[in-house]
């Protein structure tokens, strides 16, 4: 009795054992989905820059994408999902009228363009220099470092980092310093500073207006699959776990970067973030700005896209409401879900496809004028959507 019992329980364990390596394994699947860098190549060779902007360079007929108004949840893919889907009757008008022709889009490229309209959104956020002039101040940056040659001698001359316009290149740059800098400071009796809210952002306004240099740095955008990497070869993974795998000496990043009152809404605040714990992870023996170990400007890129890719593993939507809701909006007219088939109706999802808000995108951006031209001799007007509504949709398709 005891034995089978015991078996039993080894049974359970095993299980749940496997149970939670898959979880893990299917969340870093989910987050890796997509390449910013070769979003941007589709990006344009698709001609989406034609008629939109992306900070500030594009065309001026749809609305910029670099940038995101009102809540931290709008950056997310569900809410850029939902945005395209709802705008799809202009597009399709736009297009008809310039007579351009369709060009179709893979759901690998649509997964890349997502991937990298989530890194910009997240990236952008214009500092106010006014208030880097006081963060320069009372963090004690002039104690150490000149600015237009004022100010103290012990660390280089910031006036050259004037021309990286991104707090990525900063976080590089500091970082692969913080091990001096701290000695240093130490000594002068200088505390380490912190960086709150969007400090560093503002810092690096003041800077680059102070040093008025017309020459221009700028990044291209992270990859998470390198930075992913990047974590692991530069020892990062060797104190912290994500998801739960991992070092145990720091916090789990994963759950730190999902919490919803983290200090990481932007790339910005997360590269201070990270600069906050240098002294910490100093103590701790971690090779900051020691040797191989240091981070270029590219590699930091990468990691932060990597992080950064953890915020956005977005809730399940609910099947029974996205049934009702499918219902609701009339797809049951044109659309049938499940294995059997319906005259006259497309089955949904296509065979082979996986389902996503993406998925939804690349259907909509593929199918729209065909869809379109459908549900006017139907009769039937477009289906709006929210993000919660389109997660719930994209469930429902995913149990059938």
């Amino acid at each position: 009795m005891q034995k089978k019992i015991g078996q039993r329980s080894l049974r359970i364990f095993l299980f749940l054992l496997i149970l939670s390596f898959s979880s893990l394994l299917y969340a870093e699947t989910v987050i890796l989905k997509g390449e910013p860098s070769a979003g941007w190549d589709a990006f344009y060779t698709k001609g989406c820059i034609a008629c939109h902007s992306v900070w500030g360079e594009g065309g001026k007929e749809g609305p910029e994408l670099g940038t995101v108004r009102g809540r931290r949840a709008d950056i997310s893919v569900s809410a850029l999902a939902a945005g395209m889907w709802n705008h799809a009757p202009i597009m399709l008008e736009h297009r008809i009228l310039k007579k351009a022709a369709t060009e179709s889009i893979s759901q690998k490229e649509m997964s890349d363009i997502f991937a990298f309209l989530v890194f910009m959104r997240s990236n952008i956020e214009i500092g106010n220099s006014s208030k880097g002039e006081k963060v320069f101040r009372e963090k004690k940056c002039g104690e150490c470092h000149t600015l237009r040659g004022k100010g103290g001698r012990i660390g280089p001359e910031l006036t050259t980092w004037g021309r990286y316009s991104s707090p990525i290149a900063w976080a590089s740059l500091m970082l692969n310093h913080a091990a001096g800098m701290k000695s240093a400071m130490r000594d002068a009796g200088i505390r380490w500073p912190v960086f709150r809210g969007s400090e560093m952002v503002d810092l690096v306004a003041y800077v680059k207006e102070v040093a008025g240099s017309a020459e221009k740095e700028y990044l291209s955008p992270g990859s998470p699959s390198k930075g992913r990497s990047i974590f692991r070869k530069k020892g990062c993974a060797n104190c912290h776990s994500i998801f739960g795998r991992g070092g145990g000496a720091g916090p789990d990043l994963s759950r730190r970067l999902i919490e919803k009152d983290a200090e990481s809404s932007t790339i910005s605040q997360l590269a201070g973030l990270m600069w906050n714990h240098a002294p910490q992870m100093i103590a701790s023996g971690a090779p900051i700005g020691r040797g191989s170990r240091g981070f270029t400007a590219e590699e930091m890129s990468d990691l932060m896209a990597y992080l950064f890719s953890l915020k956005y593993v977005e809730p399940r939507g609910n099947a029974y409401l996205g049934k009702k809701q499918f219902e609701a909006k009339k797809c049951v007219i044109c659309h049938t879900v499940g294995k059997k088939p319906e005259s006259g109706k497309i089955k949904i999802p296509l065979p082979g496809r996986e389902v996503s808000s993406i998925y939804m995108a690349w259907a909509m951006w593929n199918h729209g004028p065909q869809m379109r031209d459908k549900m006017k001799e139907k009769g039937i007007s477009w289906p709006l959507m929210n993000a919660d509504e389109l997660r719930n949709i994209v469930e429902y398709l995913k149990k059938h």
